[in-house]
């Protein structure tokens, strides 16, 4: 298997995508969805791709569970500060841009208080806020700061973008934290930051969303902007990070339910005796229910399929 290892690598540009969704009208081919995959453990070796893993990729609305991180670790819950239903309405990503915002404001200043930071200038670059998330996403990526690039996200927070294989490893600790990563304090606010979001999909995720399916049924998933998404299968202890290229939000449930069959039918054998009962096999089943691959026209009319044109590629050893 190959495996990667918590060290700095040098920015790579993007390398071609795959096709990894079809639509088709009739028997013709409409429009190709390319994109890219990484599936990644908890130890941080990269299971399986398609396309480039390594890109560039902006972290977008997936660094929301990150900054809930410090809330947890500065002991707000505890001192129920912050209900479990407010962990999972800031870790989360909702429709509503104007109400994510808020949200993120409202965990700004609260972390402001607690350690008593500026309470103004909390999004810019320099401040002990942004500071701190950058550390805890830097530590859950295993990945240098400096080696992150900075940009500026839709709230005006500053935002990170690092390799998609990264992302995926982050979403992996963060529902399955390694006994031998970070310490107990970390692995405990990410098991509470990933416990709130499965026990309040409702308001970690917009209702009808493929986020909201993946919650509901035991994934630990984000939108993460336009044409991307993040999950984690906590007992399999796997991240899985999709970006399409040209903003193809239509295709990200075909591929993601592809995805997740392929795990299945790759790593079904290989998941320990002591993990949870797999539900992969339910949750791709789900996410078709929800968004079915038929085409049809506003009056009901059969018009075309959405359909999966991409396998994964697997690392050594990992294959039947």
């Amino acid at each position: 298997m190959r495996s990667r290892h918590d060290e700095e690598r040098p920015v790579k540009r993007r390398s071609e995508g795959e096709a990894l969704v079809v639509s088709r009208r009739g028997e013709w081919t409409e429009y190709v969805h390319v994109g890219h995959a990484a599936v990644v453990d908890a130890d941080g070796r990269l299971v399986a791709w398609s396309g480039d893993p390594g890109g560039m990729t902006a972290l977008g609305s997936a660094a929301r569970p990150f900054a809930a991180v410090p809330l947890i670790l500065g002991g707000l819950r505890e001192r129920n500060e912050w209900s479990e239903a407010d962990v999972a309405l800031l870790a989360g990503a909702q429709a509503d841009a104007e109400a994510n915002c808020r949200t993120m404001q409202a965990g700004a200043l609260a972390l402001c208080r607690r350690y008593s930071w500026p309470a103004v200038g909390y999004t810019r670059s320099e401040h002990p806020l942004q500071k701190e998330t950058q550390r805890r996403v830097a530590e859950f990526a295993g990945i240098g700061e400096g080696a992150m690039g900075v940009v500026k996200d839709d709230c005006g927070f500053p935002g990170f973008v690092l390799p998609l294989w990264r992302i995926a490893l982050m979403y992996a600790r963060l529902a399955a934290p390694p006994a031998g990563w970070a310490d107990g304090m970390l692995r405990t606010a990410a098991d509470s930051v990933a416990g709130a979001m499965l026990a309040r999909p409702d308001l970690a995720g917009s209702d009808g969303s493929l986020v909201r399916v993946m919650l509901e049924h035991g994934a630990v998933a984000v939108n993460a902007g336009a044409g991307r998404v993040v999950f984690a299968l906590p007992g399999e202890r796997l991240g899985i990070a999709i970006a399409m290229e040209a903003d193809s939000d239509t295709a990200l449930p075909f591929a993601a339910a592809a995805i997740v069959d392929n795990i299945a039918e790759t790593l079904g054998k290989q998941v320990p005796d002591d993990a949870p009962p797999s539900s992969l096999a339910g949750l791709a089943a789900e996410i078709r229910s929800r968004f079915p691959g038929e085409r049809m026209t506003a009056g009901g009319e059969p018009l075309g399929r959405h359909e999966n044109a991409e396998r994964l590629t697997f690392a050594d050893g990992l294959r039947r």
